[in-house]
């Protein structure tokens, strides 16, 4: 069936997959209730229209079970530990994490809420890093919130702090749309690509990448909202609706471009975050156990 709009948006790569796999590869993996998909995108010309990258998935069922979190972070830890060991990552390096988004919109939330949990080492080493467990990295944290807040390009602040700190490595997370709501709280994307913020909810701002930063960029993205439109598409498809040129023209109005995140996004957002920041520590700090 013809779609009544042209492009369904989505900041997630797996989502894109169609048949045709033309400049890129694919693989999958199941473990328990969690799968992983790793996209790997090598030509500019690719059918998926996304950066040459690497861009890992995982989708589970729910957070609201604790042992299930434990297995949630178990499999983004493996992940993120896997994409920083390609780009070269050893425990001692300088990472800057950063938490990106509005903390006082619950579905913008996460990134403030995840970096706000991640083990902070800089000070520690300007003043005697004996006093921390061996293979710890040297970390620090930002979390610049947004344009509207600011007046600047959060992709400028980082810049500028980093001139500074130097970091080598980047690691940004961030709120990302989906273009199905059955993943909204239910899938995390790991992309070496960077990130744009506000593009969860079409408000693109300047990119926050290697070619940007002068460093190594890592984001880290969570489902939290989904585009109305997409909602409606996917309804219309499963009751075999026909949509009109009227739906069309109603939904390209600037009033029907709405998003949208569940109820509970509260108590999901809280659990992600806690996820987010104890898979970050124990990437980054080789006996975080110990701290």
């Amino acid at each position: 069936m013809v779609s009544f709009f042209y492009t369904p948006r989505t900041d997630f790569a797996k989502e894109l997959i169609t048949n045709d796999k033309n400049g890129f590869k694919v693989s999958t993996k199941n473990k328990g209730n969690i799968t992983i998909t790793r996209v790997l995108i090598e030509n500019e010309d690719n059918s998926l229209n996304r950066e040459v990258g690497s861009y890992y998935s995982i989708e589970f069922d729910s957070v609201k079970d604790k042992e299930e979190r434990n297995e949630l972070i178990e499999s983004l830890t493996n992940e993120l530990k896997c994409l920083l060991k390609q780009k070269g990552f050893k425990y001692g390096d300088t990472v800057l994490v950063v938490g990106l988004g509005n903390k006082y919109i619950t579905a913008d939330a996460l990134g403030p809420k995840s970096a706000i949990n991640v083990n902070v080492t800089n000070h520690f080493y300007e003043l005697d890093n004996m006093c921390l467990p061996n293979g710890s990295s040297r970390v620090c944290v930002l979390t610049p919130g947004v344009m509207g807040q600011t007046g600047m390009e959060t992709s400028d602040i980082i810049k500028s702090i980093n001139m500074k700190l130097k970091a080598k490595f980047i690691i940004v997370i961030d709120a990302l749309a989906s273009m199905n709501i059955e993943r909204i709280n239910k899938m995390i994307q790991i992309t070496d690509t960077g990130i744009n913020p506000g593009s969860g909810v079409g408000n693109k701002r300047k990119g926050i990448n290697k070619g940007t930063l002068n460093a190594e960029v890592i984001a880290i993205g969570v489902a939290t909202v989904v585009e109305v439109s997409n909602i409606i598409n996917k309804l219309l498809i499963k009751l075999e609706v026909k949509p009109t040129k009227k739906m069309f023209n109603l939904l390209g109005k600037s009033e029907y471009q709405l998003v949208v995140t569940p109820k509970d996004i509260d108590e999901d957002i809280n659990h992600l975050s806690e996820i987010i920041s104890i898979s970050i520590n124990k990437t980054l700090h080789k006996n975080y156990s110990l701290f």
